[in-house]
């Protein structure tokens, strides 16, 4: 039995279980009994092995005859159990050998936290340490490294890093070695601590140590998470010039860190010199990661092309893979292809997961087909799935962007209903519902609940929140959301808030708070835009401060920013109050080369400038029998909207528009022509698609124009699944066989 004990050992030692195990039932065919020792010996092949039922099953045999596992024993069962992730098997022999008086040691001790690693036991594994710690054995590097590892799989880094540094404390046998920097830089990156796990390999290259493909490969993991992908593509460079050579999760790695970082074009040279080199062959995640780089951008097309290479090289795409393909159909507005792809990966066979209906639902939403959505998301519970946070968010932000406020309210209660909690994205959308609906108290409301919810708002938040309070001229609502903004940690007001905070104060008359906003905004790096000069320099005129409001005109033109109408009758009105009559030649002068209205306010304000003056002749001139009237019916305001289409002012183009329906005046199939053209000039298609919508609302037949207009506003807004759409609408309805 010595000699068979000896050779089954060796061999099971050696590599060679397989043949340690053959040995070992040729030694009882022989007649030749096991002793514990064997035993011991032939789960030691099977830990090898990988056997695991095998091994339990010569457990159960070697208890049968009465045999008395040992040390060696137990630990090579634990061993089986890390295999086969079976944590509390393993927990329950190690309880079963301290009853029965057997010692554990250090391999027993390392074996037991590495399975509870494994299994997510984390809690047990850190008393297993202590005790073994209380018990006087000293740990090895191979026992903290799985202790590191056990607490990185539950996510407590500072743990990790505290055995880490214990470590070199704890002798020549603890001393961190190449395992355990790799399993703390791992940990570090899932922490999110990339600049630590940097330092961490930086330490391992300085201790002389050769950082292998595990290594570089726990670095580039961290860096992918931050998305910080310069950084993956120097440790790339670095070790395709010194090694060790990368293999395919380091391209993985590198190919995700540039998809989360949204550098699609690093990411597809990544790719190619990948398949270049030839070395490493792409798999499905290496796919996948590409895909979701084009995603990340929006970039479908060049999406659809890397599944095409795939399918063609022979590498099944998987339900990630189709996720983020229609991903990168919702990003690029592209709601056609999101559908068709769908359809796609159920023909192949792949059920479509939470995500991938999200994605679909967020591609209806994006193109305002909020009725598409809803359907998605019924198919969503058709399939048994329970819908998540991130799938009724996206279904509330269909029903806001198509105006369907109670449809929105609706679901978010059937979201909680559920027991699926809203976060920040629900929350803003349905906020964002408040402003389409004039439901500013709403709005206010939902702000509250947020923060009893302890959802913190972000930036997205506080911009609903500000354009609903703009658009319902809750001026003080505003101003308290700036305010709150300002004060809270971490959230810098966006470029909107800063503008929306200036004129909703000037509103309010609070000359001061809005100047010290404009302030604010110039020392937080944001450029004004036009209409917070507006306001500032009405701030200034309506304080009698002329000066002040003429330099505020001048900064606004060397920011390359053109006054509009507003800022001019603002000057004029101030030039009247200060007796400052050249200048207000000046100013009409300017308005009147710009095409601009010069309204009864502003003429009589020049009227009056002049006759202090004793300019009668210019006075003259802007009396009601020398200037023409302001547009009356549909073909005057027709031709101004038409001007300012010219001109590329849309949004003075609006304005009128604004001011036709107020004063009763019915637009025409011109009106919103000039309209929509004037929106598309100036990128602004979703004010072009309102008006599209407002028209067909009022029964205003649409012609061939209205559609070229369409076409070309989507087009220069990067909305060319909708061009597409309008462009068929135009063949519809203008073919010849239709005339």
């Amino acid at each position: 039995v010595h000699t068979y004990t000896t050779v089954i050992s060796a061999w099971a030692r050696g590599g060679e279980g397989d043949r340690a195990l053959e040995l070992f039932e040729r030694m009882e065919a022989a007649g030749v009994h096991a002793n514990e020792w064997t035993f011991s010996a032939a789960i030691g092949a099977c830990q090898k092995t990988g056997r695991v039922a095998r091994g339990m099953r010569l457990y159960d045999e070697m208890r049968a005859k009465g045999l008395r596992p040992n040390t060696v024993t137990y630990s090579s069962l634990i061993s089986l159990c890390e295999k086969g992730r079976h944590g509390e098997r393993a927990v329950q022999l190690y309880r079963q050998m301290q009853d029965e008086g057997v010692v554990p040691n250090v391999v027993t001790y390392g074996a037991l936290i590495s399975t509870c690693a494994k299994c997510a036991m984390w809690e047990e594994a850190e008393r297993v340490w202590g005790e073994m710690r209380r018990a006087g054995i000293a740990p090895n590097n191979t026992v903290a490294s799985a202790m590191i590892g056990a607490y990185a799989a539950a996510a407590k880094w500072d743990a990790a890093e505290q055995v880490f540094v214990e470590m070199r404390t704890l002798g020549p046998a603890c001393q961190p070695n190449l395992v355990t920097f790799s399993a703390t830089i791992s940990a570090c990156g899932k922490a999110g601590r990339w600049e630590r796990a940097t330092e961490l390999f930086r330490e391992i290259c300085a201790a002389g140590i050769a950082p292998d493909t595990s290594a570089c490969n726990a670095l580039m993991s961290s860096l992918e998470r931050s998305a910080r992908w310069r950084e993956a593509g120097a440790l790339m460079t670095r070790m395709l010039r010194r090694g060790p050579a990368p293999d395919v999760v380091t391209y993985n790695a590198l190919i995700s860190a540039c998809a989360r970082g949204g550098a699609w074009r690093e990411a597809a040279k990544t790719f190619g010199r990948m398949r270049a080199a030839g070395a490493v062959t792409p798999d499905t995640i290496t796919y996948t990661a590409l895909v979701s780089a084009f995603a990340s951008s929006g970039k479908w097309e060049r999406a659809e092309q890397a599944l095409a290479e795939m399918v063609e090289s022979g590498v099944e795409p998987n339900v990630l893979t189709y996720t983020a393909l229609v991903s990168a159909c919702e990003k690029g507005g592209a709601w056609r292809r999101a559908q068709h792809w769908v359809a796609a990966m159920r023909e192949a066979g792949v059920c479509p997961n939470l995500r991938t209906y999200s994605a679909l639902i967020s591609a209806f939403a994006a193109a305002g087909m909020w009725e598409k959505a809803a359907e998605t998301f019924e198919e969503v519970q058709r399939a048994g799935l329970r819908a998540d946070t991130v799938v009724y968010s996206a279904l509330v932000s269909a029903y806001e962007k198509g105006g369907q406020w109670e449809r929105a309210t609706e679901a978010f209660r059937d979201m909680k209903a559920a027991g699926v909690a809203p976060n920040t994205v629900t929350y803003t959308a349905l906020i964002s519902a408040c402003k389409t609906s004039g439901r500013w108290s709403e709005a206010w409301e939902l702000l509250e609940e947020m923060k009893r919810e302890g959802v913190r708002p972000n930036v997205a938040t506080y911009n609903a929140l500000m354009r609903t309070f703009m658009a319902s001229g809750q001026w003080d609502a505003a101003t308290r959301v700036y305010e709150e903004m300002r004060a809270a940690a971490g959230v810098t007001p966006s470029t909107y808030v800063f503008h929306a905070a200036v004129e909703a104060f000037h509103q309010m008359g609070n000359v001061k708070e809005a100047e010290l906003a404009f302030g604010n905004m110039v020392a937080a790096g944001v450029n004004p835009r036009v209409s917070s000069y507006v306001a500032v320099i009405e701030a200034c005129c309506s304080t009698g401060r002329l000066q002040d409001a003429l330099e505020r005109l001048e900064e606004m033109r060397m920011a390359g920013l053109s006054a509009n109408d507003a800022v001019y009758r603002s000057l004029i009105r101030a030039c009247h109050d200060s007796g400052r009559w050249e200048k207000a030649l000046e100013l009409v002068r300017e308005m009147k080369s710009l095409k601009m209205v010069v309204d009864e306010e502003t003429r009589q304000a020049l009227v009056g400038v002049f006759e202090k003056a004793g300019q009668w002749n210019l006075a003259d001139e802007f009396k009601p029998s020398a200037l023409p009237s302001l547009p009356r019916n549909t073909l005057g305001y027709n031709e101004l909207i038409t001007q300012c289409e010219s001109g590329g002012r849309w949004e003075q183009a609006v304005a009128l528009f604004e001011g036709m329906k107020a004063a009763g005046v019915p637009p025409d199939t011109r009106t919103f022509n000039a309209l929509i053209q004037a929106c598309g000039k100036g990128g602004r298609w979703e004010i072009a698609m309102d008006a599209f919508k407002d028209m067909k609302a009022i029964g205003v037949k649409p012609d061939e124009v209205t559609f070229d207009a369409l076409v070309h506003a989507c087009e220069k807004g990067g909305r060319l699944e909708l061009a597409a759409e309008y462009k068929e609408m135009s063949t519809s309805l203008w073919s010849p066989h239709l005339a």
